[in-house]
């Protein structure tokens, strides 16, 4: 009867052998879980990543590009207003959007002067300066000192992070420091070029690319820089001139360094002297954004060009930028108002 039931206990258990091969299937299993949900984990990061550079890309440009446009608006036709500095990596615009209600005019010729201002219930709503009576701040005063009339976009680390950010500055206060705005972070390069019309012909100025005849396919729209600082343009950035702004007009592909440009010429060949700003009518913006996070497992090996800037972030000096993602993103903003 003893022996019977020793059997049967010994007959219920696992023996070490089995408890090893259970635990290191288990183990298996566990890992490839893990391995799976890590990998998952991975391309969920790199994908905000790269969401998160692309949405930074896209709305910097759209404000950028749509306050460049208006630079030059002026509804009292003073023609004070336009691009003010063009540089090759910043830019600063004004425009005359508002002050009407405060000009002692009577800018939309109601038969009543700066009606938001005045203390009066202008239209009978039992309120003063409100709704209609508001309507004369959208006329200018012909001065560029109100909020969103002096723009400055350049690049500074706003947040001392030890990443570049886009930098939106409105001198709205004559006297005081710029209002500072935090537009786009970890911004790699920002870059402009600038079209013209020197001799104010109504066209945009042209060259001959690769001596082709006029009319032609190759006949190219200049796309210059203020190249020594005098706010003066005074460098074709096609180098080459096989009508693009590429590498190959600086230190070539894999390179790092500035394009040098050339001359201005017109079509014919014939010398164009340094232009005022004055006389600019579309920015092409180049803004290259690279992910908040490095990344071992990539290396960056692009060739970017970024207006004059030629940047290979696997070969240039910046060692913070070689494990990073990049985008790029170019607009050309045509100022309807210049």
């Amino acid at each position: 009867m003893h022996k019977k039931r020793s059997q049967v206990l010994n007959g219920e258990g696992f023996t070490l052998i089995e408890v090893m091969i259970a635990m290191a299937m288990s183990t298996i299993v566990a890992g490839g879980i893990f391995l799976a949900y890590r990998t998952q984990q991975e391309s969920y990061v790199t994908q905000e990543q790269v969401a998160a550079m692309q949405q930074n890309l896209k709305a910097a440009m759209f404000y950028m590009g749509r306050e460049i446009r208006m630079a030059g608006y002026d509804t009292a036709v003073t023609g004070n207003f336009g691009i003010q500095m063009a540089a090759p990596d910043s830019i600063t615009v004004t425009c005359d959007i508002s002050g009407g209600q405060s000009d002692g005019l009577d800018n939309d010729l109601d038969g009543i002067i700066d009606e938001d201002t005045n203390g009066i219930d202008d239209d009978g709503d039992g309120t003063w300066d409100t709704g209609l009576e508001a309507d004369e701040f959208r006329f200018g005063d012909t001065l560029a000192n109100d909020p969103n009339e002096t723009i400055t976009y350049s690049l500074f680390d706003i947040d001392n992070d030890g990443d570049m950010d886009l930098r939106r500055q409105d001198a709205a206060q004559p006297g005081l420091p710029p209002e500072e705005e935090f537009v786009a972070e970890n911004v790699e390069a920002l870059g402009f070029a600038y079209a013209f019309d020197a001799n104010n012909d109504g066209l945009l100025d042209t060259y001959d690319a690769v001596n082709a005849p006029a009319g032609s396919q190759r006949e190219r729209t200049i796309w210059a820089i203020d190249s020594d600082g005098d706010n003066l343009l005074d460098t074709n950035l096609d180098t080459d001139s096989d009508g693009d702004i590429d590498a190959d007009d600086g230190p070539g592909m894999g390179g790092n360094g500035l394009i040098g440009g050339q001359m201005l010429m017109d079509f014919a060949g014939i010398a164009i002297a340094n232009v005022p700003v004055n006389r600019i009518k579309a920015a092409r913006v180049w803004l290259l954004a690279r992910a908040a996070r490095q990344d071992n497992k990539i290396v960056e090996r692009n060739t970017f060009v970024v207006g004059n800037q030629v940047i290979t972030p696997d070969t240039d000096a910046d060692a913070n930028n070689d494990h990073r993602r990049m985008r790029l993103l170019m607009t050309t903003a045509k100022c309807r108002n210049l």
